[in-house]
């Protein structure tokens, strides 16, 4: 029965039967009893109210506890609890239990990296989310009860907080695009806490994303510049029988990086070989001499991990006091670069017909690296004996030695524009685009993939490479209109005896 501190109970609590009405709008208050499975009695005092909350909706509360004192106090809290939900109280207010205390924001964080498994992130992705989660969610958030997250507060860090980040001369770090990038997974790891019910809404939903970052106008000027410039010509015929001409030919042809440095002997067909390895890819029958580049793979690495101990978000930095994975005293994780069977995007998966002076270009390359290969110093990794791109050493090239090779030939060639290796895709497509080619068909020949044309490319996927030899012989023809006189005339010889083994 009640205690002291006990409101006088009413005159239903001995027959364990609710009021019929709620005297002074306080809702109904009685005392209640179950049997327990020992056979004991448990008595409890419980207090139930509808509430009418700022949006309109009527919700009722409850609350119990062994004292009617209790039960008012927990009514209380629930109280909180649902206007909280429903956007009318601040969730600071909130009161926490303990389990709910204990879910701070890295709480959240780990358990939303761990409940995501592998299929659905990629190795590499997922060392970028923990990236951005250690260096611009948890310093700010970490330590914070995920309850008490306000919208204000989260849409203050998008709009202010991250923009303000400077670098150490002083000029921006985080572009609005990265920033964007962080929002999303702070919305993700939200909405995986609500669908397991450790929030009851997300609180990023009144909080709108920030946008991408467009590009600069002196990006656009470079590309422009570069164009009218005449640019990838010159690069095409600066490259003319250089130790490297094909691989940056591949790049101005718009392959991306990690395409052609995984590019391995199967995926290339020189003509009248056997079938490809590759089951997915069905030849029909008569195509067999022709000559494709098969891109279904890529080279890619393992992100190691830090092993010496938990990263220190205040002072921002490692036990081991390494900023690198790599050089970490107690590194986890494999090492190293391997073969991805997949490319980027589904898009990205295609055949690329092999037109002069492509052909020849590949096939030069092809020949002195199978020269290479029989050299005592040619040391491969196992599984990428047969990669047509490699290290002196017969190691896979490395994506940062790559990027600086590229700068270094503009630098040589005179060109003043800031391009990047991805520049050349860039230029690429801009060509192909002035050139008249549909949107579609460049699509297929850079494997470039817009959510807009999902429906046109699906209409194109009983197609083969084939339809795009055209545009690219066009291509071909623009990109090579650099060339000497001579290189032109054997350009011509090279096209002719192609059409001619093709005809037979």
């Amino acid at each position: 029965m009640g205690t002291m501190s006990d409101p006088t109970p009413s005159k239903h609590a001995a027959t364990n039967r609710r009021p019929r009405t709620a005297p002074n709008g306080a809702g109904s208050l009685f005392q209640t009893e179950r049997r327990l499975q020992s056979g004991e009695v448990k008595r409890t005092w419980k207090r139930v109210q509808d509430v009418l909350l700022n949006n309109g909706e009527t919700v009722r509360v409850t609350g119990e506890g062994a004292t009617a004192a209790e039960a008012t106090t927990r009514w209380n809290n629930n109280l909180i609890r649902k206007q909280v939900a429903a956007g009318q109280a601040d969730p600071a207010a909130m009161p926490l239990k303990r389990a709910e205390r204990a879910m701070k924001m890295r709480v959240l964080m780990d358990l939303w990296l761990d409940a995501k498994t592998p299929q659905k992130l990629q190795e590499g992705s997922r060392a970028g989310y923990e990236s951005k989660i250690r260096h611009y969610i948890n310093p700010y958030f970490g330590e914070t009860p995920i309850r008490h997250l306000r919208a204000q507060e989260l849409e203050r860090h998008f709009t202010h907080t991250l923009p303000a980040v400077r670098k150490k001369d002083g000029s921006r770090k985080l572009g609005d695009t990265f920033i964007r990038s962080v929002y999303w997974i702070m919305s993700a790891a939200f909405t995986w806490a609500v669908d397991k019910q450790h929030l009851d809404r997300n609180p990023l939903a009144g909080v709108q994303a920030p946008q991408r970052t467009q590009k600069s106008p002196e990006k656009i000027e470079d590309l422009v510049s570069a164009i009218a410039d005449d640019v990838p010509q010159r690069v095409f015929a600066g490259i003319h029988n250089a130790p490297d001409e094909a691989r940056w030919a591949l790049a101005l042809f718009g392959m991306r990086q990690g395409e052609v440095l995984g590019l391995t002997d199967s995926c290339i067909r020189f003509g009248r070989g056997a079938r490809p390895k590759n089951a997915e890819l069905v030849w029909e029958d008569g195509r067999r001499d022709e000559a494709f580049i098969i891109v279904h793979q890529q080279l890619s690495r393992h992100w190691q991990r830090h092993g010496c101990g938990e990263y220190d978000a205040k002072m921002r930095r490692w036990p081991c006091k390494k900023r690198s994975a790599d050089e970490c005293t107690m590194p986890q994780g494999e090492a190293g670069q391997y073969i991805k069977p997949i490319t980027k995007t589904k898009a990205g998966k295609r055949e690329i017909p092999l037109i002069e002076p492509l052909y020849s270009i590949l096939k030069r390359h092809h020949e002195e690296q199978v020269v290479r290969r029989a050299s005592p110093a040619f040391k491969p990794l196992i599984g990428m004996e047969t990669l047509l791109f490699t290290s002196r050493s017969g190691r896979p090239k490395k994506e940062v030695i790559d990027r600086n090779q590229w700068r270094r030939l503009l630098k040589d060639l005179g060109v003043t524009q800031d391009l990047r290796l991805h520049d050349a895709r860039h230029l690429a497509v801009t060509l192909l685009d002035g050139m008249g080619v549909p949107p579609i068909l460049i699509q297929r020949i850079v494997g470039w993939s817009e959510e807009t044309l999902d429906q046109m490319l699906a209409n194109y996927s009983h197609q083969t490479g084939e339809v795009v030899r055209d545009p690219l012989e066009k291509f071909a023809k623009t990109l090579s209109s650099g060339l000497s006189n001579e290189a032109k005339l054997k350009l011509l010889q090279d096209q002719d005896r192609q059409r001619s083994l093709f005809s037979q």
